[in-house]
């Protein structure tokens, strides 16, 4: 970019006045004045006088200079190196794996009990996909941690919000659900007696219930034949539509029906709360394996003067928030920051913009504007995306930060009475009018646009290809071929 900009400069300190026009005009959209001539010729000279030249930096490599800069502040080491992501990976996989060696041993009793949950749930390879999936987000993962005080905190917020005894286990929700004074054991008895005397599937459900009911001390082992005569799929799925069928006279009175209807509401209650006990279980566990991991991850780092790629954010985030030193901090960047370029807005993480919120706060204070800093150059902040457009997936982005963010600076410029203006991307320079009239057209209703554009109202394309031609073909889904029966000694 540095170059670009060179370039464009020069050309213009000796390019011809009707060229010199010609770019200015494309630039600006209006025909510039002798004022924005010459001034254009001047730029090229200015910028060769800039001490050190100009200084455009990715937001990582600002980061990794800022951290260099207040090193102690950052809490890393001086003399830090930056680990490229196979050393990173390798050294991550290393402390998994001594985390899971302690797992083996009689002090690792807690990390060995974490490890049975999380292994009961998902097999090897997944295993390996949801530590590095939260590993990958341990920005948030320690935020959380440190929010409420510790993995036991943690268990405690999220146990509330289940609606669970954070102290309870699954197997003491199933002893309370099969106690006698938990549901109405004598009129259960009565309807399921009426249903052995009934057609086939009332017998077939009836005798379920009687064993269950006569299986005093092993009912909590019996639970998931119990739940199969009031719900589909073994159990697991939808409540029966007709729990009784038979013209028995009890059950013409429809006693037994409320009876069971009674029961099934109460055993729906009942999988739900074993549901949100192995929720969090499940969470509480992995959770616990990746702060081990982390903190294995971290300590070897420190104690090698490493950083990995996360660390060039998570580090600076975390300084720029510091009570006591992060005013002092943003004080000294205050003269050597003035513009902000956010390129690809929609596939920035909330690390990053966590990152761009605290570097910009003194952009919109009071006049936003540094002692020597003159009432024509003002700082600014450029943002360009498309939340359509966003990868996911890619360094953990997220669209609604991207709408967030706009409405931030939106009302931070507003409030500082700074010029502000949100222009919609409309215009496609790679498709043509057929393709983007279809493409229109399949999301003109709300539930297309469902997930799509976050509230936003919906733009429809302008091409600049303009009269050029265009197809779009509907094909019918691929169906997966069939695949011939491998022999195992055929090449």
């Amino acid at each position: 970019m540095n170059t670009r900009i060179a370039r464009t400069l020069m050309r213009w300190a000796t390019e011809a006045e009707a060229k010199l026009d010609c770019d200015l005009g494309d630039l600006l959209g209006r025909e510039p004045d002798e004022a924005t001539r010459e001034r254009a010729r001047q730029l090229f000279a200015a910028v060769l006088d800039v001490p050190g030249g100009m200084k455009i930096q990715t937001i990582h490599a600002f980061c990794q200079s800022l951290l260099g800069r207040f090193p102690i502040e950052a809490e890393v080491a001086p003399h830090f190196q930056l680990l490229d992501e196979l050393s990173a990976r390798e050294r991550l996989r290393a402390s998994q794996e001594r985390v899971l060696a302690r797992a083996g041993n009689p002090e690792g009793a807690t990390l060995a009990a974490a490890l049975d949950v999380v292994t009961g749930h998902v097999g090897e390879e997944a295993f390996a996909e949801v530590l590095a999936a939260l590993i990958r987000e341990r920005g948030r993962l320690l935020r959380l941690l440190a929010h409420f005080g510790g993995a036991d905190g943690l268990r405690r917020a999220l146990a509330e919000r289940l609606g669970v005894d954070p102290k309870a286990s699954a197997e003491d929700i199933l002893e309370a659900a099969c106690a006698d004074d938990a549901f109405d054991a004598a009129g259960l008895r009565r309807a399921a007696d009426a249903l052995v005397r009934g057609g086939k599937n009332d017998q077939s459900m009836g005798q379920a219930i009687v064993a269950w009911l006569e299986a005093r001390e092993s009912r909590p082992a019996r639970w998931r034949a119990y739940l199969e005569a009031f719900f589909t799929e073994k159990g697991e799925g939808a409540q029966r539509r007709r729990l009784a069928t038979n013209a028995d006279d009890f059950l013409q009175r429809g006693e037994a029906r409320e009876l069971l209807a009674a029961e099934a509401e109460r055993l729906e209650l009942v999988r739900e709360r074993l549901k949100a006990q192995s929720l969090l279980e499940a969470s509480d566990a992995i959770v616990r394996l990746s702060a081990a991991i982390l903190e294995v991850f971290e300590a070897d780092k420190r104690g090698h003067g490493l950083l990995d790629y996360d660390d060039l954010i998570l580090k600076p985030r975390d300084l720029l928030r510091r009570d006591g030193i992060s005013p002092w901090v943003l004080y000294k960047l205050d003269g050597g920051l003035d513009h902000l370029l956010i390129d690809e807005a929609q596939d920035t993480n909330p690390d990053q913009w966590e990152v761009v919120r605290l570097l910009t706060a003194e952009f919109f204070a009071g006049e936003g504007m540094h002692e020597d800093r003159s009432p024509d150059s003002p700082r600014t902040v450029f943002a360009v995306g498309d939340a359509k457009q966003s990868i996911y997936s890619f360094q953990r982005a997220d669209p609604a930060a991207f709408s967030a963010m706009n409405r931030h600076f939106a009302e931070r410029a507003r409030a500082a009475r700074r010029d502000w203006a949100a222009l919609a991307l409309t215009h496609s320079f790679r498709s043509t009018g057929a393709v983007l009239r279809a493409v229109d057209t399949v999301f003109s209703g709300d539930s297309a646009r469902d997930g799509l554009t976050f509230g936003a109202a919906w733009l429809d394309h302008t091409p600049v290809r303009v009269g050029q031609g265009g197809l779009v073909e509907i094909w019918p889904p691929a169906e997966p071929p069939e695949v011939a029966a491998m022999h195992p000694w055929d090449p």
